[in-house]
């Protein structure tokens, strides 16, 4: 009788065990997605995703079949193999949460194309990669692409002012007026424009039922260098409207509606060159399908199989082989400030636990009126060996209610103010020369020079915090001169 029912029912019981091992294999992205979602995903986020689901629910609807062959596509089993791949690697050596998350996003995809129609699933593809943005993309892209962007922006800028012949507004000078021009240098740098673009790429791809091709692919690329030219356009307006007519406020009010018109502009030549240039997806018969189908269930078990062996075994040997914090006699001290150091908790001794690490403390102390705050500091070579702070606070469920760049007398920090104004976090990196405030720009500052070593410096409050305020500002000088000695 065991026999028969698994004879009529091994492809039901192969599926079953795929499915399984897969969300086995990703369990701690699971987690990690739900608890963004539910504790620290802005409202636009959460939107996106369920629209997207909702939309792919729609393009899909009446469409399911389940195959009971044995085997499937060879396109479903690549991509599948390729998230896989992605998701070692990233456990391996890169340590970034959301490259998992999206691995795991795509390797959902992969599994649907075992049941739905063919057609629905190749056009599903634009929706999962919404699906995927949804996550906190434009932050990563802000980390690696955001310093280098408003660089060769403000290159382009000033090259420009000196072909006109104001050859004093140089590239700092251009990166200073943004930063005067807005609280958040996000949208300065085109990453916003860059980010928005893609959702509304994949979306007219899905609308317009685009087939894959070369000429899709230069169209994407003319897309993206239209959004940063318009960029380039609306930072000179801006340069040129504070810093030569000296109308501050009149540039405020237009750079917005300048970048605005620039990526109307932008996606309305995107829609018409799909119509004029890109040929629509055609019905694939089935006996093309057919012969692309040629690898068994079985391959998806053992591949979920070594890779899930591999993934514990990284987290056994993590766990066996635990590394002490690199902290040598490093013995770091603030003149006239008494700081009480605390231990770290489970979860940050396991993100410190790295040979590159040269220092990294955590401290409790108070200003001189009283007021309590909290410090980090971790040295390190590395630019991974610390996140971006904004990424890891909405990590453990902080609300960044705004994120400005302030100057002090010698020194410039970011501001963070959290959960509608409860708690406060400054930070910054410093090294022996200098400083910056930006994580890109330390990102890039080590891809520069890989041997220096740069401190991350997070100073913690209860409550606002004013700026101008002789006693804090203070703190954060006397911190700033002693890390500089580290």
């Amino acid at each position: 009788m065991t026999k028969i029912f698994l004879q009529k029912n091994k492809e039901y019981i192969k599926d079953g065990v795929v499915i399984l091992l897969f969300f086995l294999y990703f369990r701690s992205n699971v987690i990690w997605t739900y608890n963004y979602f539910s504790q620290a995903a802005s409202y636009e986020y959460v939107l996106l995703f369920l629209i997207s689901l909702i939309v792919l629910w729609i393009a899909t609807k009446g469409t399911y079949s389940f195959r009971k062959e044995n085997s499937v596509s060879r396109s479903i089993f690549l991509i599948f193999f390729g998230a896989i791949l992605v998701d070692l690697i990233n456990i391996f050596y890169l340590h970034y949460q959301i490259i998992s998350a999206s691995a795991m996003i795509i390797g959902v995809y992969a599994l649907l194309g075992m049941y739905i129609e063919r057609q629905a699933w190749k056009r599903g593809f634009f929706i999962v990669g919404i699906i995927a943005l949804s996550l906190p993309f434009a932050e990563h892209i802000q980390t690696f692409l955001g310093f280098p962007i408003r660089l060769f922006t403000a290159k382009i800028v000033s090259s420009i002012m000196g072909l006109i012949g104001l050859i004093s507004v140089s590239d700092a000078s251009v990166i200073i007026t943004e930063n005067n021009a807005t609280s958040i240098d996000v949208p300065c740098s085109g990453i916003k424009s860059i980010y928005t673009g893609a959702i509304v790429l994949l979306t007219m791809f899905f609308l317009k039922r685009v087939r894959w091709s070369l000429k899709l692919l230069a169209i994407a690329i003319v897309y993206f260098l239209l959004l940063l030219s318009f960029n380039i356009w609306r930072v000179f307006s801006l340069v040129y409207i504070y810093d030569v007519l000296s109308f501050p406020a009149f540039g405020n009010a237009i750079h917005i509606g300048i970048g605005i018109m620039g990526f109307i502009v932008s996606t309305f030549l995107l829609w018409y060159l799909i119509d004029k240039f890109v040929i629509k997806a055609v019905e694939q018969n089935d006996v093309q399908a057919q012969k692309e189908r040629s690898y068994k269930k079985l391959y998806f078990i053992i591949l979920l199989l070594i890779a899930l062996i591999l993934d514990t075994s990284y987290i056994i040997f993590r766990t066996h082989n635990p590394q002490q914090i690199q902290s040598p006699n490093i013995v770091f001290k603030v003149p006239n400030l008494e700081l009480q150091e605390m231990p770290f908790n489970q979860q940050e001794n396991l993100f410190f636990v790295n040979r590159e690490i040269e220092f990294s403390k955590k401290y409790t102390g108070e200003t001189k009126s009283g007021r309590a705050f909290s410090l980090l500091l971790v040295s390190s070579k590395s630019w991974r060996d610390y996140h971006n702070p904004e990424l890891c606070l909405q990590g453990i469920g902080y609300k960044i209610d705004d994120s400005k760049i302030m100057q002090l007398a010698n020194l410039r920090i970011r501001k963070l103010s959290l959960n509608d104004g409860k708690d406060t976090v400054l930070y910054w990196f410093v090294n022996k020369n200098k400083s910056v405030m930006d994580y890109s720009e330390r990102v890039w500052e080590g891809i520069k020079n890989p041997e220096q070593v740069w401190t991350l410096v997070e100073v913690g409050f209860q409550g606002s915090v004013d700026l101008n305020n002789s006693d804090i500002v203070g703190l954060l000088e006397y911190l700033h001169a002693s890390v500089k000695q580290l």
